[in-house]
């Protein structure tokens, strides 16, 4: 919660106190949660109250100096006007989360870089502003994820006494989860390929979300139209993650089940999919992938970079206690320019972490340290 009284100096005496009361992280499509939050206008002028989410964005450039830059834009929520001497409370504002790219703190697959070139964040804005032009406000960094939150989430986070002590946007990073560890406050679902989700226009429609205060040009605004994935309203409820469906595949050989795997990825450009899709045709035999088939499926994958997204998919449908140090080999021996990334979404899964050493031997010294936690998740 954050708090603010100031004294407006326009000639018209008078007070205004506005109060933020707010999670910390929301995703698009959201209500915002603004119970405890309001605005009293003690003063005798008229105030505009509006509520607004502003993006932040760092540019960072390396070369013989280090440069970073900034820029911001706003996207306005909701708006109402509060007379001289009255007060409003926030608690029945009808306030959703437009939907705007999660926050961005950086990515695996960038060990040797120093920084990442591009990273925005968030931050969730109460304002009071007179016709006079003054204005008093209250800043709240908040983070925007990706999958709305479990409903047991949102309830722990509504009765905890714990404050997070965070003023500058790029602060809450430390609270934030920026890879692909495990994360219990969401649903695991991947969107439409999980054959979830729906692709809708967003609630609030098209946006100009160019303000005149913010730096630039009001030659630079545009119109934000975007879509969003909504999922099952039971996704804020439910504990546990929905096992995909077998779709019964026990009248195929394992044999067959590879070939038919290795010919779809002839005739497709996005590999990820054709794997993630054949793991839920065959469980059978995608649980039961030898060290030698699974690096078969990397080989056939002709864009380096993808590999490693190929891998964690395959990791993800193999059966208990079956991925092994073996298999990262293998892998790493069929994508000699995807070590690390490989190594590093595999790991997680493997049954035999002690044997970890034999794989770091493969690795660049610089990189066996940071790679070397992975094993442990």
């Amino acid at each position: 919660k954050k708090t603010k009284i100031c004294c407006f100096s326009c000639g018209d005496a008078g007070m205004v106190t506005i109060k933020l009361n707010s999670r910390r992280a929301y995703a698009p499509g959201e209500t915002l949660q603004l119970t405890g939050s309001q605005v009293v206008n003690s003063s005798s002028i008229s105030l505009t109250v509006r509520v607004v989410i502003r993006q932040t964005i760092q540019l960072a450039t390396t070369g013989t100096y280090e440069f970073k830059t900034y820029g911001s834009q706003r996207c306005e929520i909701v708006s109402k006007e509060v007379n001289p001497g009255s007060s409003i409370g926030l608690d029945d504002f009808q306030a959703v989360v437009p939907a705007l790219p999660p926050s961005f703190f950086g990515a695996r697959g960038s060990s040797t870089a120093r920084r990442e070139p591009l990273t925005f964040t968030y931050e969730l804005s109460l304002q009071a502003k007179a016709s006079s032009g003054h204005k008093v406000k209250v800043d709240m960094p908040i983070l925007i994820s990706a999958l709305p939150p479990k409903q047991q989430a949102i309830q722990d986070a509504a009765t905890s006494n714990n404050q997070v002590p965070i003023y500058a946007p790029f602060e809450i990073q430390s609270y934030a989860v920026t890879d692909d560890s495990p994360c219990n406050t969401v649903i695991m679902a991947t969107g439409l390929e999980d054959g979830v989700g729906q692709i809708v226009d967003s609630a609030t429609g098209a946006a100009n979300i160019y303000e005149q205060e913010d730096a630039g040009s009001s030659s630079n605004s545009y119109m934000y139209q975007p879509q969003v994935v909504t999922f099952p309203s039971t996704y804020n409820t439910i504990e546990e993650a929905i096992a995909p469906v077998d779709v019964g595949n026990n009248e195929v050989d394992h044999a067959t089940a590879y070939n038919a795997l290795i010919e779809n990825m002839k005739f497709n450009t996005d590999i990820r999919l054709v794997v993630d899709k054949w793991i839920k045709e065959y469980r059978t035999a995608a649980a039961s992938l030898t060290s030698d088939e699974f690096a078969g499926v990397l080989k056939k994958v002709l864009f380096s970079l993808e590999q490693a997204a190929v891998a964690r998919e395959l990791a993800s449908g193999m059966g208990d206690g079956v991925l092994t140090t073996e298999y990262i080999m293998k892998s790493i021996d069929a994508c000699p320019y995807s070590k690390v990334e490989l190594v590093r979404v595999m790991a997680p899964y493997v049954s035999d972490p002690g044997n970890k050493e034999i794989v770091l031997e493969q690795l660049y010294s610089f990189e066996r340290e940071e790679v070397s936690k992975m094993f442990d998740l």
